[in-house]
């Protein structure tokens, strides 16, 4: 079931990015994969990152309160969950597969959270791949019994909330609704502190234009989802 969470005034000619929400995105028989794909990746993998680093670093907060996300190389991306999940996202929003932007795992585990982000820039436009258009995060795991918090936050969606709830997509718009080439500054997000049990997310951006391309090629001028 889709639930439309923010949408452009009727006129649409105030840029305000839009959000949906989709249950059942991902397919219970899927879910398991994704997480046992997340988790090898996460403990094989040196492509470890911090959500907040460079924040935290200037904050000196404590790290133990920021997720750590792993990219999902192109091994990775080859596995048939990942395919079978790129090829529906594409197919709904008939975009080539080579528009899909780097895809990246985070868990969440009490305490953690991140702050307010944008998945773009504003002169993402100048860039060959053009600007993350579409940004999709799917819970993997959240909403089981035993499991609080992790809730989804857009601050400038009259701060919408959306619970975890594993297998479900929430998917927003980057760029004005009156304008697609220029980032919106509504789209930020952010997830809420994990309180008990764990939350994980699959989260990726589909671009205006080919990036994989671009990445196979040593050109690509954007940076990673995690890093902007």
């Amino acid at each position: 079931a889709a639930e439309i969470l923010w949408s452009p005034s009727a006129a649409g000619n105030d840029g305000r990015p839009w959000a949906a929400t989709v249950d059942g995105f991902v397919p219970k028989t899927d879910l398991a994969g994704l997480l046992h794909l997340a988790d090898s990746n996460a403990s094989q993998s040196r492509t470890i990152y911090h959500l907040e680093e460079n924040k935290y670093a200037k904050s000196n907060q404590n790290y133990s309160r920021v997720a750590e996300s792993v990219l999902c190389d192109q091994k990775c991306r080859e596995n048939g969950f990942v395919r079978g999940l790129v090829d529906r996202i594409t197919t709904v929003f008939e975009v080539p597969t080579n528009n899909c932007g780097d895809i990246v795992f985070t868990k969440f585990v009490p305490r953690q959270r991140t702050n307010p982000k944008l998945d773009g820039n504003t002169y993402d436009d100048i860039h060959p791949e053009g600007v993350a258009a579409l940004s999709i995060l799917v819970f993997l795991s959240g909403g089981e019994e035993g499991t609080e918090g992790g809730i989804l936050g857009l601050p400038n969606m009259d701060y919408t909330m959306v619970r975890p709830k594993a297998g479900r997509a929430v998917i927003w718009s980057n760029v004005r609704s009156d304008d697609p080439s220029r980032v919106t500054k509504g789209s930020e997000w952010e997830v809420m502190p994990v309180v008990t049990g764990s939350v994980s997310i699959m989260k990726l951006v589909l671009h205006m234009y080919d990036y994989q391309s671009l990445l196979e090629k040593g050109c690509l001028v954007g940076g990673m989802i995690f890093d902007q």
